[in-house]
């Protein structure tokens, strides 16, 4: 999966001229924060009970973001 992220970051940056990337999940969703964290973006936000799960329920949430700037050139 995380092939598959920085090649849509590297459109985001290069193709697409972006200055900034942001995501959010479900603070549950380990996986997908780890992964995130992983490819170098930054934890931004922790709210309380701020996403709507399909469920009904009220869950926590965060977001994360990258800068231009900040990512590295495709080798």
């Amino acid at each position: 999966m995380s092939a598959a992220v920085r090649a849509v970051i590297d459109v985001c940056f290069g193709a697409l001229g972006l200055r900034r990337v942001h995501a959010g999940c479900f603070a549950d969703n380990e996986p997908s924060w780890r992964l995130m964290e992983r490819i170098g973006m930054r934890r931004e936000e922790f709210s309380r009970k701020t996403a709507l799960h399909r469920s009904g329920e009220w869950l926590d949430g965060m977001n994360y973001g990258i800068l231009a700037e900040e990512w590295p050139p495709a080798p």
